[in-house]
């Protein structure tokens, strides 16, 4: 069953993502960790790289006391080829429609949740 929410933006939204995520630990001693985050990437079988399911860690700045020289490390999702190296589920997804003609059958339910790699 293939349903359609005209109107309705499903792709992810890193301010919404982010919200409530970790921005910062501040240590008794005055050192502080920063953590800045992007949407996890992964790339669909006819290779569009799309954004979702999740953050991931994108940049990472520390100090060990407020006036000592910042360090700052970055992180990069890439494969060798230089593409992402996320991965999404290996078809689109679907959404059930809550009132539905006819209900779902035990077959169709399960193949709706498995999980393929």
């Amino acid at each position: 069953m293939n349903v359609s929410f005209p109107c309705k933006n499903r792709e992810a939204d890193l301010r919404y993502a982010q919200a409530s995520s970790l921005k910062a630990i501040v240590y008794p001693h005055g050192g502080r960790k920063e953590f800045e985050y992007e949407l996890n990437e992964g790339v669909l079988p006819n290779g569009t790289v799309i954004h979702g399911g999740g953050l991931r860690i994108s940049k990472i700045t520390e100090s060990e006391t407020s006036t000592s020289e910042q360090k700052v490390t970055r992180y990069e999702y890439t494969s060798e080829n230089g593409t992402t190296s996320g991965s999404t589920y290996p078809v689109a997804p679907m959404y059930l429609k809550l009132h539905s003609p006819r209900r779902a059958t035990f077959t169709e339910i399960i193949r709706f949740f498995r999980w393929k790699r």
